[in-house]
């Protein structure tokens, strides 16, 4: 069966298992933009920025919503006022984990170490996730802005188990607790305490009542807190896609619904009179293609004698290992200097690309996933098409037709299909500027320099073409790392 990547899931359900059991390089752009021309706006006394992360978000949804059968009038109405992408970039593996870390940091997966949603696992089940944020090589957005004095909430955000985040709702399973249980145990004490009197609690089941929540919660800090950055992570629209495809009902409703509670949300910031100096983002981690096959590489490692199990079907030892990343996998070596399984995994992959998996995948080398910024200390990789996905199956069959159209991601980043969306609005952001492409990296240092906070050591650049009266500001800002990059970008549009 195919595995699909629901956060509830994730969060939950995944508390019985756990008991029981690509990127282009740094954005072309160049330091020195030139001045932009002034509206004679000033900029905000406070700065704040609010992201919010639509789990799957495609931007022909808010590019030609009527194309697509859908109303979006919060997302429209963010692009009309301010600046949007046409698309996302995004890392290798187009994944949740390393795209929100990248999100946040500047970084590819490479650099911020967070290299794909849960850790190698020798065990072959692959279910320990990269939850804490100790696990982040790089500076992040929460820590630049609490280095500058801000407050910081973060709401279902991955990768910020133990993150010095002021008030903090992680991302992290039930693990056999109630959700009364685990709210206090997970939750920063404050936070904790105020959802437990002034939230309803969601219905763990339902990933759509899981958004509801959330929203409620990002309204609840808003109004006690006020923090000067914002993080929220909502994924329903993702768990829609992975269960019926791209373009099923169910996955137009989701996203009509989340659209209704970014209008709700954006109310609330108008109504605490926040809107006049608050930078919203609306962006993705990934797209999604339609898939009807999933292939089970580990299983073929077995046959090849490349992975050995006992009688019930635990791995007891490796020499070469599949670590699957959805519509990716990267293929492992125990020992990188034994040539003799080096060769052997190299004949097994290229005897199934040319059989079985004819047309479905292509070889990714070593050195281009190092430019790419992904998968480190891979042996090589596989990019599957659209149509296929990777399972963790050690039996059974390599290649396992499913029984209808399911969605995935963590395909090549470079497919148009894998393209995020991105929306910004606030003060001093361009009115109807349009992005042909965005990089992922970009999107972390355009936020901190907007918002005055360092982040140094990136690999993106701050956009300053994206605001007007603001270049010099960009460019004095302390935001920029040490080889001082802002800039534009000749992707940039009208």
């Amino acid at each position: 069966m195919i595995e699909p990547r629901s956060h509830v899931a994730v969060l939950f359900a995944l508390a019985a298992a756990a008991a029981s059991a690509g990127c282009a390089g740094p954005s072309a752009a160049q330091p020195g933009a030139a001045g932009l021309a002034s509206t004679g706006r000033d900029a905000p006394a406070k700065r704040r920025v609010v992201v919010i992360s639509i789990d799957g978000l495609r931007p022909e949804l808010y590019l030609d919503p009527a194309a697509h059968g859908v109303s979006l009038p919060a997302l429209t109405g963010l692009a009309r006022r301010g600046v949007h992408a046409r698309g996302v970039r995004g890392v290798v593996p187009t994944v949740t984990y390393p795209s929100h870390t990248t999100m946040v940091t500047g970084m590819r997966p490479a650099g911020h170490g967070i290299v794909t949603n849960y850790r190698f696992d020798e065990s072959g089940r692959f279910i320990n996730w990269y939850w804490e944020a100790e696990a982040i090589s790089a500076t992040t957005l929460w820590q630049s802005a609490r280095a500058a004095g801000a407050t910081t909430a973060a709401l279902s955000w991955p990768v910020t188990v133990g993150a010095d985040i002021d008030h903090n709702l992680p991302e992290f399973p039930l693990r056999g607790r109630t959700y009364p249980e685990y709210l206090p145990q997970t939750a920063s004490p404050a936070l904790a305490a105020a959802i437990a009197a002034d939230v309803t609690l969601p219905d763990i089941t339902r990933s759509d009542d899981y958004e509801r929540y959330l929203f409620d919660v990002a309204a609840l800090v808003v109004r006690r807190w006020r923090p000067e950055l914002l993080l929220l992570h909502v994924f329903n629209t993702d768990s829609k896609q992975h269960g019926h495809g791209r373009d099923a009902d169910e996955v137009r409703a989701a996203f009509e619904q989340v659209d209704q509670r970014v209008g709700a949300f954006l109310q609330v910031l108008a109504t605490q009179g926040l809107s006049d100096e608050t930078l919203i983002v609306i962006t993705g981690d990934h797209g999604f293609v339609d898939v009807h096959s999933v292939v089970h590489l580990n299983a073929a490692l077995v046959r090849a004698g490349l992975i050995e199990l006992d009688d019930y079907a635990e791995v007891v030892g490796w020499r070469a290992m599949a670590w699957p990343s959805g519509g990716s996998v990267a293929l492992m070596l125990r020992d990188q200097a034994d040539a003799g399984t080096r060769l052997l995994l190299e004949q097994t992959v290229d005897q199934l690309l040319a059989g079985q998996l004819a047309g479905a995948a292509r070889k990714i080398s070593a050195a281009e996933l190092a430019e790419r910024g992904g998968m480190p200390g891979a042996e090589f990789a596989l990019f599957f098409n659209e149509g296929y996905n990777t399972g963790k199956n050690l039996t059974g069959p390599t290649v396992e037709r499913l029984d209808g159209i399911r969605g995935a991601h963590g395909h090549d980043p470079g497919l148009a299909r894998m393209r995020t969306g991105f929306l910004m609005a606030g003060p001093g952001v361009r009115a109807g500027a349009v992005i042909d492409e965005l990089p992922m990296v970009d999107i972390a240092p355009t936020i901190a320099a907007w918002a005055g906070w360092r982040l140094q050591g990136v690999e993106g650049w701050a956009r300053s073409e994206l605001f007007v009266d603001t270049a010099a500001r960009l460019h004095n800002s302390p935001s920029m790392d040490s080889a001082g990059r802002a800039g534009s970008a000749s992707t940039f549009s009208r």
